[in-house]
């Protein structure tokens, strides 16, 4: 008895201290913050799983990747602005304050960040024209690298020794590139030149057996012709056509089994040289030099007067 009693005196007394005004609108604002951390949580849960299926469906459809990292993107951002609006809707009981909110934000942040907008325009041309996807070796500017992520605003390339370059999306689409990984094979030019006096059928004939003897090209088509006649050398120029994953092994190949070839063929290879000849004069002789070549000069004669005889005996 003395239990039960104790028991419906404490509930008295907590429904005595919840009917005052300020706690009473104390546990109401503590029943709403518990219930939108659960919402979030469990909203969070959910977009993460909706996001793994979506990216399993659209890899299993063999979508391009940076598509599918673009899709996936949008489809999170959006399911998470559904969720910001579920839980402000159930706080203030409308929509019509959050959409206000909204629009002021989309507004002032298009003004602010006109130059990025931009980017987000040229991000998206780039997803639907795909003038390059990722993995591809591309060309901009003074810049070149391996495409390892396009963004909404920017596009990330990995440079052959390893830096990270980022372009934005808004140059790329204006601007010239060049996709070097556009076609399964490249075509490799490399030039050499050899002296005036040396054969150039039998230079060409050793190129072209060099050319042949590597083990990697895409095709028998090989080239080996006089590209120039420079001014004091034959310029040659050797193509061959390899896959595009072995475009620099073709090139050093090239640049260093041609000087051998060269060499073994003993066919000279021009440097530019300067030859400077020195004109010293030639002494001179004490002996050379000759009285009768200085000008004469002739004294005029006076004849003498009588005044010269005065006083002369």
């Amino acid at each position: 008895m003395n239990v039960f009693y104790l028991g419906a005196h404490v509930m008295d007394r907590l429904n005595e201290w919840t009917a005052i005004p300020l706690v009473q609108k104390t546990l109401s604002i503590a029943w709403e913050v518990v219930f939108l951390l659960l919402v979030w949580i469990i909203g969070r849960k959910l977009v993460k799983i909706i996001c793994k299926v979506l990216e399993a469906a659209l890899t299993k459809r063999e979508l391009d990747i940076s598509v599918r990292k673009f899709l996936l993107m949008a489809i999170k951002w959006f399911l998470y602005i559904v969720l910001v609006m579920f839980m402000f809707e159930h706080v203030s009981g409308t929509t019509v304050s959050l959409v206000a909110i909204i629009g002021s934000l989309s507004v002032t942040i298009g003004l602010a960040l006109q130059g990025s907008l931009a980017n987000v325009a040229g991000g998206v041309l780039i997803l639907l024209m795909r003038p390059f996807r990722v993995n591809d070796f591309i060309f901009f500017g003074s810049e070149c690298g391996t495409v390892r992520e396009i963004g909404l605003i920017y596009t990330k390339l990995e440079t052959p020794d390893c830096r990270s370059v980022v372009i934005p999306n808004g140059s790329l689409a204006n601007g010239v590139m060049v996709n070097a990984s556009a076609y399964p094979i490249r075509r490799v030019d490399r030039q050499v030149s050899i002296s005036y006096s040396s054969d150039v059928d039998m230079a060409k004939e050793v190129l072209t057996k060099m050319l042949q003897a590597y083990p990697h090209r895409a095709n028998d088509e090989i080239t080996v012709c006089v590209a120039n006649l420079a001014d004091s050398a034959v310029i040659l120029e050797m193509r061959m056509f390899v896959p595009g994953d072995f475009y620099w092994d073709a090139f050093f190949y090239m640049n260093e089994q041609s000087k051998k070839t060269l060499d073994q063929a003993k066919i000279t290879i021009p440097f530019p040289q300067l030859d400077v000849h020195m004109d010293q004069p030639q002494p001179t002789q004490q002996n050379d030099f000759d009285p009768s070549r200085l000008p004469q000069f002739k004294m005029p004669v006076v004849a003498p007067t009588g005044r010269d005889f005065v006083g002369k005996k």
